[in-house]
């Protein structure tokens, strides 16, 4: 029975670096991001004994999966589930540029918060994210490759994944930090995560 999954954040890519919004857009791995992959498949191998990796269909998480693979040995199998959220027209804009060109979001973000009014443009909706992520993870669950995972995904798949497993709010998930490769551990005890 599956009993911890290790989820890990993709490596830097140039839009991270430049601190423009991903979303879908399917960005490659920069060089930064290679050796983040390098540096966290020794992490994994110290720390850990996981079965499998399951990763996200978009690039930089598929070529994380590959790195850390490559040093473990290991099947990968890719889980479109996992992508990270659609935000729609907002995706490849400057962080520092949403709180103006896309003001009514930004607005609605800071002030009350509400689901149908923090939709991204052209995006997909908060709620049906976090509920395609969960389905996503007890499909997971329920395949028992192994006491142990590894998930290799993105920074708004681990911020609600996570949220979800501590009982929070999806809007209390979101300012949680989620720097590129870093880890978050889940464990069974019995029949919750924790």
């Amino acid at each position: 029975m599956l009993e911890r999954v290790i989820f890990i954040r993709h490596g830097q890519t140039d839009w991270n670096k430049e601190q423009r919004l991903q979303g879908q857009t399917d960005c490659l791995l920069n060089d930064t991001g290679r050796a983040e992959a390098r540096e966290a498949a020794e992490r994994v191998a110290a720390l850990f004994s996981p079965a499998i990796i399951y990763t996200s269909d978009l690039s930089r998480a598929r070529e994380t999966a590959e790195i850390i693979s490559s040093r473990l040995q290991l099947e990968i199998i890719s889980r479109p589930g996992l992508k990270e959220i659609s935000f729609g027209t907002m995706e490849g804009r400057p962080l520092a540029l949403l709180q103006t060109e896309f003001s009514a979001y930004w607005q609605a973000w800071l002030n009350n918060r509400q689901e149908e009014k923090f939709t991204p443009p052209g995006g997909e909706k908060i709620t049906d994210f976090r509920s395609r992520l969960v389905t996503e993870f007890m499909a997971i669950v329920k395949e028992d490759r192994g006491l142990e995972v590894l998930v290799v995904a993105h920074g708004g798949v681990l911020k609600q994944l996570l949220g979800w497993i501590l009982q929070l709010p999806w809007d209390q998930a979101i300012p949680v930090r989620v720097p590129n490769t870093c880890a978050l551990i889940t464990e069974r005890h019995q029949d919750t995560w924790r």
